[in-house]
């Protein structure tokens, strides 16, 4: 969409417009599918503007769309959304709430992937609250998942996630060996590293 364009071009009063007109249209036509997506884009962008209570605004309301379609999978994603948006706002226990909401959902759908996530959501959780060597569990759980699965942008987030906690954790060589590893693989696939 026009938004999202705008979004990864950093234009964030364009991507606003765009995806307010975007939602005024879904409105007119009944999509809710498709207005749960554009509400969770909304709050992202929101959410990398740093404005956290419109991002939970929005996460919000894409969470009471996603219950009343039964969307568990997109409901998951939403409540994941949510962790990582109260987790950087410092308020861990509802960081924790969602992120368990989430879980839940996960195991329940045997939804291994989506477990990765929920494990890099956890792992941050813990790293916000100064748990390193706890952070560095879910951490390795999540790069569990995703080294079976062979994702490598998604081993490359684990992975810097997981130097970050050794890093805080004073594991100096153990932090660097995961740096040398996401060179590797970002230099193997030709990854341009945004972590």
């Amino acid at each position: 969409s026009k938004g999202e364009w705008y979004f990864n071009k950093g234009l964030f009063p364009e991507a606003t417009r765009a995806y307010i007109t975007a939602l005024d249209s879904l409105d007119k036509h009944d999509y809710k599918v498709y207005r749960s997506v554009v509400l969770k884009n909304i709050g992202e962008m929101f959410e990398w503007r740093g404005n956290y209570e419109l991002a939970l605004k929005y996460l919000y309301d894409a969470i009471v769309l996603e219950k009343s379609m039964n969307l568990r999978h997109e409901l998951a994603r939403t409540y994941d959304m949510m962790g990582w948006v109260y987790a950087n706002q410092g308020n861990l226990d509802k960081a924790y709430e969602v992120a368990h909401h989430s879980g839940m959902i996960r195991r329940a759908r045997n939804d291994e992937m989506g477990l990765s996530h929920y494990f890099n959501l956890m792992g941050y959780i813990h790293f916000k609250e100064l748990r390193y060597a706890e952070a560095i569990v879910y951490y390795d759980s999540a790069l569990s998942i995703r080294r079976k699965t062979n994702t490598p942008i998604l081993i490359l987030n684990a992975l810097d996630l997981k130097s970050q906690a050794a890093l805080a954790y004073g594991q100096y060589d153990l932090a660097m060996k995961y740096q040398q590893e996401v060179f590797d693989i970002a230099t193997h696939n030709n990854t341009l590293l945004t972590l």
